[in-house]
């Protein structure tokens, strides 16, 4: 049902239930009716729920607007009633709390829909004699009156079988179906439980099952053995249909474990007891059920005479008549000779109980996928090893006999004695502690030999596979033997000898096989045997124990049917067994215990012909053993003779040797007293040259030891060093790769610090154009400023130059009215050959710069706002190693001053800074600058010196660099670094040359740059 027509119904009932709704008023409690009980049975349990609820909030609180019960009245019986009372109808609308009182004529009888066990809890109560009901008009439609005849508000939620009947009459069993009440309960189901949503949800997909449980539907009182949170398991256990089909039988041979129990032993049993009368079925209710399921009135006195008493005192089946009811009973007693009565809260217990031999049962093959295990072991049946025309029977005592039969015959009970053998032997397969107050559950450690006796009889019955195989070829003894001696020590503290072990084994095994089979394997007494016998699910340890000897094919289809005053372990082993496996039918039954006396019988006459064979060759192997042993004494006695002769002979001639030997003795001791006394001579002068040998050996020893703990001391001193140099090499690492992380830091806050300002610039562009303006106007006047500065300078030098040329002419011409000395002209022809003006003649064409023009470009280039303007050229005749240095400085000064005007295309440049730290220069950071915009650069140079104290900034030829020309400074001598000299550096390089300080030793200069930062502190 789509959910826009579940809220549209929902929605048209709201509208119903106002409009047909009449007031809430307070009635007499008996005037309550419930026509409609039919749709939820009495339960006693609910109303004894109600009265300790009632009791203990000291009274029913009927006024509770949840514990209301509607009631459906015709309008002309609401208004006499209405007259009789001298309420109005407005009144009895607007009144909610039930403190109007609503009196009806003598008989009248109000039909609710609803709160049957609240009434009935109410009159158990004393001093309830009214109770508040809300009416509603008798004209409700079919949806709302079932509506309200579900609804649980504060009452105990359905249980599972409920819910099972109640959606499987939805769905349209037995008549229409309803979407809409169906999805109603499917929502109250997965509210309680989403796991037993998924479980019915299993069911209904599955038609046979689905069938099977709708028995419930047909009995109603079946349903409170229903339990939607188990039947995972039924599914689970892989033993809920099976289908034998052999290669060569053309029948199919169906065992269906789960249905078998739920069809042939359920609905059959309920079914044949009725007679098939569904309207009888109908009236069967949950107390009904209770009190008949697991008793055996066929077969038990103690079951028989307290069923029948309640019976005819109609506590059991009080709907039918006393008539109806010994019919009932007749039936019920036929049909419990061999087995317990079912019910569905048997049936959960029994899959329980089923799960440990179907766990041993899949240990002899692997299942396939969506493969069960009975067809699983139709697939591996491959009638090996067997007769054709004879199939086998195992009997108690690990015998067995063959009886007629064919491959069909062969298959199906082979599978069903490898079922009864595991529901035999399944707790020492899979044990658990022992312990005979406790079920028969599986254990954590399996039974070795009885799982390898539990696959050789499915190979004996004809079924192959690797399973089978594997624990055939496995020997019990040495698993239980190596077992038992890992188990009797610890091996996490103790631990044997390989070799030895195997043999401890071995010697084990042949310990087994010394013990000697009974002759009559008695019952064994056990002690803790239960009083009282579980009827259903797993037995006690000690009924399964008690039980082993009588779970074999022949005696659970015996037809013998004995009467006992209790029922016992066997019937209710047998009972169960029936209900998985089917009940064979007494002439199949009367047949295969026919062949198995006759067997027996063939067998006790061969055995008594073998027997008298037997004992006539005893006897004849008696008189010859006779006669042998006679012959054997008489030889015996002659050889006695003989053996005393060659005894007595034998004395005397050992007696002379005795003699022989005694003299020889004495010459013997003699010699070795001699050859003693020359041995421990020699021992002696052996010790000593040992004891030589032994201090020898000693002092080389020692010498050695000396030597390996010289060399281990040497090794690990070197080893130490390796570890300090190591560490030292970490430390340095660590220190470099902190630098290399604060210059990345650096770098990040330098690039988020050019973003922000970047962000200023686009949030104030006009603004920022102009400081943009007035920053390259500055720019320029420093540049112009540098010119007018170098021409200066060249200017002076020049003059210098001049002077000096003047000097030279005026010794020469002293020197030339003196006489020749040749010393003298060689000093002359040195300096004449160093002079500036020589320098000048040797030296070759160099570049030349037209500083005027340059300054004309460059502010042209200002003025035009960094235009395409192109750059004054320079003439360059030859390289630059023929330029001078004073020429080379004002040339690069010049030229750099031109970076900002290259193209985009030039690459970045790595500009390096190094600052004086403690005496020694360090690198403090590496930008890369791209030559067509420095101000990164600049703006960087411009942080650091605002940012820590005082920080000169110096080429490395001694010039000190501005903020305008830092990128031309940087390039102008082809190293690309910047060195930042801090002022206290500065200070200490002054101190430590005892310069530049006044006689208190204070520092006149320090509020001025130091001439070239102390030639850089000496830094060439």
């Amino acid at each position: 049902m789509s959910r826009r027509r579940f809220v549209e119904q929902e929605r048209r009932l709201a509208e119903e239930l106002s409009t047909k709704f009449r007031g809430t008023a307070s009635v007499d409690i008996t005037v309550l009716d419930f026509p409609f009980k039919k749709i939820r049975d009495e339960d006693e349990k609910n109303t004894e729920r109600l009265e300790k609820l009632f009791k203990k909030q000291k009274g029913c609180r009927d006024w509770d607007i949840f514990n209301h019960i509607p009631a459906v009245i015709r309008q002309d019986q609401l208004d006499a009633a209405l007259e009789r009372s001298n309420i109005s109808s407005e009144a009895l609308l607007e009144a909610r709390d039930g403190h109007l009182q609503l009196e009806f004529t003598a008989g009248f009888l109000l039909s609710c829909l609803r709160g049957q066990h609240r009434a009935l809890a109410a009159k158990a109560s004393r001093g309830t004699t009214r109770w508040t009901v809300d009416l509603y008009d008798l004209d409700l439609s079919d949806d709302l009156k079932t509506t309200l005849i579900e609804e649980y508000s504060c009452e105990k939620k359905p249980d599972d079988g409920e819910i099972y009947r109640k959606i499987r009459e939805y769905q349209g069993y037995g008549g229409g179906g309803n979407p809409y009440f169906e999805s109603r309960w499917w929502a109250l189901l997965h509210g309680i439980s989403s796991h037993k949503s998924d479980n019915m949800k299993q069911i209904i997909r599955n038609p046979d099952f689905r069938a099977a449980f709708d028995i419930q539907l047909d009995v109603p009182g079946l349903g409170g053995g229903m339990s939607l949170g188990s039947t995972h398991k039924v599914f689970g256990m892989k033993c809920h249909e099976v289908r034998l089909l052999p290669d060569d039988y053309v029948d199919v041979l169906t065992f269906q474990l789960m249905l078998s129990y739920l069809d042939d032993n359920i609905r059959e049993f309920w079914t044949k007891i009725f007679r098939g009368d569904r309207q009888a079925m109908l009236k069967v209710s949950r107390a009904d059920v209770k009190a008949l399921e697991l008793k055996a009135p066929g077969a038990c006195r103690s079951d028989r005479l307290s069923l029948y008493g309640q019976l005819r005192d109609g506590k059991i089946f009080g709907a039918f008549t006393e008539r109806e009811r010994e019919a009932i009973w007749t039936d019920i007693l036929s049909e419990t000779t061999d087995r317990l009565i079912p019910s569905l809260s048997s049936f959960f217990a029994d899959v329980h109980y089923l799960k440990g031999p179907a766990d041993c049962v899949k240990a002899l093959v692997e299942l396939w996928p969506d493969e069960t295990v009975p067809s699983a072991l139709e697939r591996i049946f491959s009638d090996a090893n067997q007769e054709t025309d004879r199939c086998i029977i195992q009997r108690p005592g690990s015998t067995f006999i063959s009886i007629p039969g064919n491959r069909s015959d062969r298959l199906e009970l082979g599978v069903l004695q490898i079922w009864i053998s595991a529901m035999r032997d399944y707790f020492e397969m899979l044990p658990e502690k022992e312990d005979d107050s406790l079920v028969a559950k599986p254990r954590s450690q399996p039974n070795e030999r009885i799982g390898c006796e539990f696959a050789s009889l499915a190979y004996r019955l004809g079924f192959e596979s690797e399973e089978i195989r594997h624990q055939i070829q496995r020997s019990p003894d040495e698993e239980i033997a190596r077992k038992a001696l890992l188990k009797a020590r610890d091996p996490t503290r103790y631990k044997y000898d390989d070799a030895a072990f195997a043999n401890f084994v071995e010697q084990m095994v042949r310990f087994f096989s010394t013990a000697e089979k009974r002759e009559d394997e008695t019952m064994m007494d056990f002690e803790g045997y239960p009083k009282t016998l579980k009827r259903k699910g797993i037995p006690q340890t000690g009924i399964y124990r008690a039980d082993k000897s009588s779970l074999f094919l022949e005696k659970l289809h015996s037809i013998r049917e004995d009467q006992s005053d209790e029922v016992t372990s066997f019937f209710i082993r047998r009972s169960v067994y029936f209900a998985f496996f089917g009940k064979p039918n007494r002439a199949s039954r009367e047949k295969l215990e026919k062949l198995i006396e006759e067997e027996q019988g063939r067998l006790v006459e061969q055995n008594r012909q073998e027997q008298e064979q037997w004992r006539a060759r005893l006897a004849r192997e008696e008189q010859g053993r006779l006669e042998q042993k006679r012959r054997e004494e008489q030889e015996r006695q002659r050889l006695e003779q003989v053996r005393l002769e060659q005894e007595r002979q034998k004395a005397e001639e050992e007696r002379l040797e005795q003699v022989r030997l005694e003299q020889e003795r004495q010459k013997e001791q003699e010699r070795l007293k001699q050859l003693r006394l020359e041995q421990e001579r020699q021992a002696e002068q052996d010790r000593l040259e040992q004891v030589r040998l032994e201090q020898e050996r000693q002092a080389e020893k020692d010498r050695l030891e000396q030597l390996r703990l010289e060399q281990e001391r040497q090794a690990e001193k070197d080893r130490l060093e390796q570890v300090r140099l190591e560490q030292e090499r970490q430390a340095e690492q660590d220190r470099l790769e902190q630098v290399r992380l604060e210059q990345e830091r650096q770098a990040e806050q330098d690039r988020l610090e050019q973003l922000r300002l970047e962000q200023e610039r686009q949030a104030e562009q006009d603004r920022l154009e102009q400081m943009r303006l007035e920053q390259d106007r500055q720019k320029e006047d420093e540049r112009l400023e540098l010119l007018r500065l170098e021409q200066e300078r060249q200017k002076v030098e020049q003059e210098r130059l001049t002077r000096m040329e003047q000097k030279r002419k005026k010794k020469t011409e002293e020197r030339g009215n003196q006489q020749p000395n040749p010393a003298r002209d060689k000093s002359d022809k040195k300096q004449t050959t160093s002079s500036p003006s020589a320098i000048q003649k040797n030296r070759k064409r160099a570049t030349r710069i037209d500083f005027s023009k340059l300054a004309e470009s460059v502010t042209q280039q200002t003025a035009e706002s960094r235009s395409s303007a192109p750059v004054p050229q320079i003439q360059e005749d030859i390289g630059e190693q023929a330029i001078p240095q004073e020429l080379q400085a004002v040339a690069g000064d010049t030229s750099t001053s031109t970076s900002n005007l290259k193209t985009p295309t030039q690459r970045p440049v790595d500009i390096h800074f190094k600052i004086r730290d403690h005496g020694k220069w360090r690198l403090l950071q590496t930008l890369s600058v791209d030559p067509s915009d420095t101000s990164e650069l600049e703006r960087f140079v411009v942080k650091y010196m605002r940012k820590h104290e005082p920080i000169y900034t110096y080429t490395k030829d001694e010039r000190m660099v501005k903020v305008g020309t830092c990128f031309e400074d940087a390039i102008a001598d082809g190293e690309n670094t910047l060195y930042l000299i801090p002022k206290w550096e500065l200070n200490n390089g002054n101190d430590s040359n005892g310069k530049g300080s006044n006689g208190n030793g204070s520092n006149e200069n320090d509020s001025e740059v130091p001439q070239s930062a102390r030639k850089l502190l000496k830094l060439s």
